[in-house]
């Protein structure tokens, strides 16, 4: 049933390892198996080990797993190896001819190729291992260093990425409740504002009140030019504060009425400092928040795009040379 694929003129005119013919069933595919098997023997012959490789995989399949298949599809997986350097072929080449040991021994049909199949295997173990050890003398491959610093540079705007979304985040944060602040404050002041608006008008027709008195004898041109002068009550103020009281105010008409000045001064004042206060509040420090909380959002943004460039930059397009699918170039990344 067995017998080998290619007798010893085969081994002598290409000076390559013989490869087993397998006997194929009577069954309703044998034709086709029959002919994918020639195929590949056909392109073995040619050092075509790709196209032997794709026919005899097929083959394999429809003659519902031929062991004998396994032995030739690694010989020409090492044969592709010599062609193409890529130790991916030769770790294929060890892998199948692992599986067919493995049926070998399980088979007494196959008894006869069993010893040169170990062999073989041998051989592709250590062939994998002085590769791999010169490879590794070797450093990594310009591909594999191309993507090796891809990956590097990914990792670098990643990271960077996310140190501006946090510093972003926290700016505006932080910017966030700053504007907050002011304009809490603000409006806080504004309403107090409001109140002091209020109080002068009480003030003003409280020392009007007073210098109203029939007694006094003001006319109203006098009582309003005590209300209205701001130099009077600013007076009434101090002379309030030094304790010298009326005796402090310059206009004899508006002495009676020291005290309700000296109030409506006092009012005034409060009056400003809250106006100034708002205007703080909403001015310096809501402008400095909102400022920090445009800041934020635009630093936060530069991350996203970062970000948004480190995924675009994962899909690369590298040069191949060699390997099983030959020179060209090879699309790294992710999808």
């Amino acid at each position: 049933m067995i017998r080998r694929l290619l007798a010893a003129a085969l081994t002598v005119a290409l000076a390559v390892p013989s490869v087993s013919r397998p006997a194929f069933a009577a069954a309703a595919f044998e034709p086709t198996a029959e002919e994918l098997y020639d195929q590949g023997r056909t392109a073995y012959r040619l050092g075509k080990f790709k196209d032997a490789v794709v026919a005899w995989e097929k083959s394999y399949d429809l003659s519902n797993g031929n062991p004998l298949l396994l032995y030739n599809i690694a010989l020409a997986y090492r044969g592709l190896f010599g062609i193409t350097d890529d130790i991916k072929d030769l770790r294929q080449a060890e892998t199948v001819m692992r599986s067919f040991v493995t049926v070998a021994e399980a088979d007494p049909a196959l008894q006869g190729e069993l010893a040169d199949a170990r062999a073989r295997h041998a051989e592709f173990v250590a062939e994998i291992a002085a590769e791999e050890e010169k490879q590794a003398a070797a450093g990594p491959s310009p591909q594999d260093k191309a993507f090796a610093d891809e990956q590097a540079r990914r990792a670098a705007e990643e990271k960077r990425s996310k140190k501006l979304r946090l510093a972003g985040a926290v700016t505006m944060g932080v910017g966030g409740g700053v504007f907050l602040a002011g304009a809490t404050v603000g409006t806080l002041y504004l309403v107090k504002s409001k109140e002091f608006t209020d109080q002068v008008r009480s003030d003003r027709a409280a020392v009007t009140a007073v210098l109203q008195d029939p007694a006094l004898m003001l006319s109203k041109e006098r009582v309003d030019r005590c209300v209205e002068d701001k130099s009077v009550a600013t007076e009434a103020l101090d002379a309030a504060n030094d304790g010298t009281g009326a005796a402090g105010i310059m206009n004899a008409d508006c002495r009676p009425a020291a005290q309700e000045l000296a109030d409506l001064a006092q009012t005034r004042i409060n009056g400003k400092k809250a106006n100034a206060v708002a205007i703080v509040g909403f001015a310096v420090i809501g402008g400095i928040g909102l400022a920090a909380l445009i800041a934020g959002a635009v630093v936060f943004a530069q991350g996203n795009r970062v970000a948004r460039g480190g995924r675009q930059a994962r899909v690369q397009i590298a040069p191949s040379f060699g390997g099983r699918a030959g020179n060209g170039f090879v699309l790294h990344g992710r999808f």
